[in-house]
C-alpha cells in the first residue's frame, strides 16, 4: 500500500473520531477550547490554536528535566 493512502486513511480515521466524540451542534474549535482550557472565548480559541500548530511544527516542546 502507498504511504501517502495510509497516511490519508489514518487522517480520515483520525476526523471520523473526532466528530463521533462531540455532540453535533457545537464546533471542533469549540468543543476542544472547552474540554482542555475550561471556558469557551475567543482568547482560548486563539491559545487552543497557537499550541496546535506549535505543536505539528515543531514538536513537543516541554522542557526534559535533567537527572
Amino acid at each position: 500500500m502507498p504511504r501517502n493512502l495510509i497516511v490519508c486513511l489514518s487522517a480520515l480515521a483520525t476526523i471520523a473520531s473526532v466528530v463521533a466524540q462531540r455532540p453535533a451542534n457545537i464546533s471542533i474549535c469549540d468543543y476542544y477550547t472547552t474540554a482542555l482550557l475550561t471556558d469557551d472565548t475567543a482568547a482560548n480559541q486563539y491559545t487552543l490554536l497557537t499550541l496546535l500548530v506549535n505543536t505539528a511544527v515543531i514538536g513537543k516542546y516541554t522542557e526534559v528535566r535533567a537527572r
